[in-house]
């Protein structure tokens, strides 16, 4: 797939081409047998530039879930180490280590009843939140790059 540099210099190629060849239709000047060409490399600009936005939004999100999964794993193993030390610690403080481990247990199983209880403002608001912010957010950056295109297009005519 062509990189995003080489896709401008393509698209800038393709604006000194259609601007050095001049051509007539039905008599009048250039400037209106331009107009379908003009369309064209509008309508493809605007969807090469679409592919590059998914592309890129695609790629952050395969980025975020990617840190997500590697700092869920980290703490994982976090999580299994800690708790076998606090297991043998209370095993050893009541002279029994499967009580030591019966009560790290017994405080993991109450730690899942709670998330499934109240998952959905532990769980789905938060997730939810964060898509919806990020999805508002890409959506606000596109709205002004096509404002500050048609500024710059403003600005060359």
């Amino acid at each position: 797939m062509p990189s995003q540099a080489d896709l401008i210099m393509k698209s800038v190629r393709m604006v000194i081409k259609s601007k050095n060849e001049k051509k007539e239709n039905s008599g009048y000047t250039t400037a209106w047998g331009e107009i379908p060409e003009h369309l064209k490399f509008y309508i493809a600009n605007e969807v090469r530039k679409f592919k590059i936005q998914i592309i890129e939004y695609t790629a952050n999100a395969s980025a975020f879930i990617s840190f997500v999964t590697v700092l869920s794993l980290v703490f994982f193993v976090f999580l299994v180490f800690i708790s076998i030390t606090i297991a043998l610690t209370i095993g050893e403080a009541l002279g029994s280590l499967s009580v030591g481990f019966l009560i790290v247990s017994l405080i993991y199983i109450v730690l899942f009843s709670c998330i499934i209880i109240f998952r959905k403002n532990l769980i789905f608001k938060p997730i939810r939140n964060f898509v919806a912010r990020e999805v508002a957010e890409a959506l606000e950056l596109n709205k002004e790059d096509k404002k500050n295109q048609k500024i710059e297009e403003h600005e060359n005519y």
